[in-house]
C-alpha cells in the first residue's frame, strides 16, 4: 500500500505501518439494515490493562465519566455523557460531552445493568465498537485493545 506495510486486517479496520509508526484505518460495515451515509467512524488503541482497570470497579469508571439515561417516549435509549474527565480513556477515544452511548459491539444498552454486563463480557475482546449518537447522527468508535 504505497510506502506503508499492511500489518493487520480486521473486520472493520486495517492497521498499517511506516517507519515503526502504526496507523489504524477504519471502514464501516454497511448492510441494508444499518446503512447510514452520515455515520462517522473513528478508531483508537488502548491497553488491555487500562480496559481492565475501568471495568473491574464501577467506582473507578465513574471517576472518569458521569452518565445519565437518555429517555425517549418513556424508554431508555442509551446514556448521555454529562461529564468526561480530561485526558481519560473516554476523552482520548474522542467521546464528547452530550454524546449518547447507544451500544457496545452492536448490543444495545437500555439500562445500567446492561452496560455493566456488556463491559464485563467484553473484557477479553481485542476490539470494541462503541456506538454513539452525536448531534442526531450515529457515530462508531472502534477501540483496539492491546
Amino acid at each position: 500500500m504505497g510506502s506503508y506495510e499492511v500489518k493487520e486486517i480486521m473486520r472493520n479496520y486495517l492497521i498499517i505501518s511506516k517507519d515503526g509508526q502504526k496507523k489504524i484505518l477504519s471502514y464501516p460495515l454497511i448492510s441494508n439494515e444499518t446503512a447510514n451515509p452520515k455515520a462517522v467512524t473513528q478508531s483508537s488503541e488502548f491497553s488491555k490493562k487500562e480496559i481492565e482497570r475501568l471495568t473491574k470497579d464501577p467506582g473507578v469508571l465513574f471517576q472518569e465519566i458521569r452518565l445519565k439515561p437518555s429517555v425517549e417516549e418513556g424508554k431508555t435509549r442509551g446514556f448521555i455523557f454529562e461529564w468526561i474527565k480530561p485526558r481519560s480513556i473516554f476523552d482520548k477515544a474522542g467521546i464528547k460531552q452530550g454524546d449518547v452511548l447507544v451500544a457496545i459491539n452492536n448490543i444495545e444498552i437500555k439500562s445500567g445493568e446492561d452496560a455493566f454486563r456488556i463491559l464485563q463480557a467484553l473484557r477479553n475482546e481485542s476490539s470494541l465498537k462503541v456506538t454513539l449518537l452525536r448531534d442526531g447522527q450515529n457515530m462508531d468508535i472502534n477501540l483496539r485493545v492491546k
